[in-house]
């Protein structure tokens, strides 16, 4: 009878830990993007104050809609996303002594698309030249705040560098990041010189390529 009357005892006051005490904070309202068809886990982060126990957060649906093929997990959101939208809903995550609620928005799209311009870098240097030449290549994509990586240059005559390494943020003015293509004629002979750069992404739905064509002229004879 004395268990019983402190089970009934805890179930009363849980609801005034609630009120009295929230104890608990989501600290989650943008989600990592999805991409359509391809697995995803993100985290919805929890915080607790540490008035309340810590166990077993739940997660529920409050209001709006989840992307069709996620759910929720133990530790936020997972699934493969099945149609491309933003979605915008209210998460309730709850556990034995409070609960709260928090707006969260997550975007599914499709892969991210690299593009780079201009797709081919033609120079013209004299051999024995000294002097380094730079030429810049903009790379951006269908993703803004897109990282990505270059192939290293075969040949040491060529080097690569990126101004940021990730395409600009949403809302900035710049529309690409450079790539600094830099030429050393001193290393090059005579001739028509070929290497190409790719450019790739994390899950993109391709990779871009930039081809360095560089004509070495023969040294210019000494002045009578």
């Amino acid at each position: 009878m004395h268990k019983q009357a402190l089970a009934y005892a805890f179930a009363a006051l849980a609801p005034m830990c609630a009120m009295a005490f929230p104890g608990m904070t989501i600290h989650t309202g943008q989600l990592p993007r999805a991409i359509k068809g391809v697995p995803y886990s993100a985290e919805i982060r929890v915080v607790l104050d540490g008035r309340c126990p810590i166990d077993d957060v739940r997660f529920s649906l409050a209001s709006g809609t989840l992307p069709p093929g996620l759910q929720f997990s133990m530790a936020g959101l997972a699934g493969t996303p099945r149609e491309i939208g933003a979605y915008r809903f209210a998460v309730h995550a709850a556990n034995s002594c409070t609960a709260t609620d928090q707006e969260i928005e997550v975007l599914v799209t499709g892969r991210p698309v690299v593009q780079v311009f201009p797709e081919a870098v033609k120079m013209q240097v004299i051999a024995g030249d000294t002097a380094r030449r730079t030429e810049p290549v903009l790379v951006s994509s269908t993703w803004r705040s897109l990282p990505y990586l270059t192939s290293d240059p075969a040949e040491g005559w060529l080097s690569v560098r990126p101004i940021e390494g990730v395409t600009p943020d949403e809302g900035s003015p710049l529309t690409g990041d450079r790539l600094m293509l830099e030429i050393d004629p001193s290393k090059l002979e005579p001739g028509v010189h070929r290497q190409t750069i790719t450019i790739s992404a994390w899950q993109a739905a391709n990779a871009a390529t930039v081809e360095v064509i560089v004509t070495v002229a023969p040294p210019r004879p000494p002045a009578p």
